[in-house]
């Protein structure tokens, strides 16, 4: 039932899932990109897709959610926080913003990948990936931004159904982030010669009422 802002919506494909799948609010789509967006309203008269700089926007109301889904890592690190003071005067008091984005300690996830396959970031991203972070360096980032109550999901809970609503804190993450040789450990979990786990940056926080 709430409304939700999509930052970086492409062709609005999460936005028409939620249109189909659960009661909610208004839903806003913004995309630089003219190419990728639908038509506005096309057959969804809930859904607005507005064309404009994802950096720096206002779109003169609030939402109570505002979600980011693989956009952060195609920003400048330069424009990092007036990015996250755009989302902060977005939302509604309470409201939630929800970010995913690769983990660079378990990187890169660009194209790099045809030359590095190993998703233990020892060649830097040479693609469209400007700025893969980790658990430590966002969670301080949202924090000087004003967000608080942040929150993280349990590994693998997209595959067992029962954890998916379970939030908890980043410390094991983090944790994780910062010894050598626990990375390592991780790196070495393979199946069929691909990496098991790759510790994305999935996070949950909120702007204070």
């Amino acid at each position: 039932g709430k409304s939700v802002l999509d930052l970086g919506c492409g062709d609005g494909h999460f936005l028409l899932a939620i249109h189909g799948l659960l009661p909610h609010g208004d839903l806003w789509g913004l995309d630089v990109s003219e190419v990728q967006l639908p038509a506005d309203n096309a057959g969804h008269a809930q859904i607005r897709f507005v064309c404009q700089d994802i950096v720096s926007f206002s779109l003169g109301r609030s939402f109570e959610v505002v979600f980011s889904n693989q956009v952060l890592e195609h920003l400048a690190p330069s424009d990092l926080s007036e990015h996250f003071r755009s989302i902060h005067a977005a939302l509604s008091p309470g409201g939630r913003f929800i970010v995913s984005l690769p983990n660079r300690f378990w990187g890169p996830s660009d194209v790099t990948r045809i030359v590095d396959n190993t998703y233990t970031g020892r060649i830097s991203a040479q693609g469209s990936h400007l700025n893969e972070s980790s658990y430590g360096e966002l969670i301080a980032l949202l924090r000087d931004n004003g967000f608080c109550g942040i929150k993280t999901v349990l590994p693998f809970a997209h595959r067992l159904p029962p954890l998916r609503s379970v939030r908890v804190s980043p410390w094991p993450k983090r944790l994780l982030e910062t010894s050598v040789a626990l990375r390592a450990l991780t790196h070495a979990l393979r199946r069929r010669g691909r990496a098991v786990f790759t510790n994305p940056v999935i996070l949950i926080c909120r702007k204070d009422a």
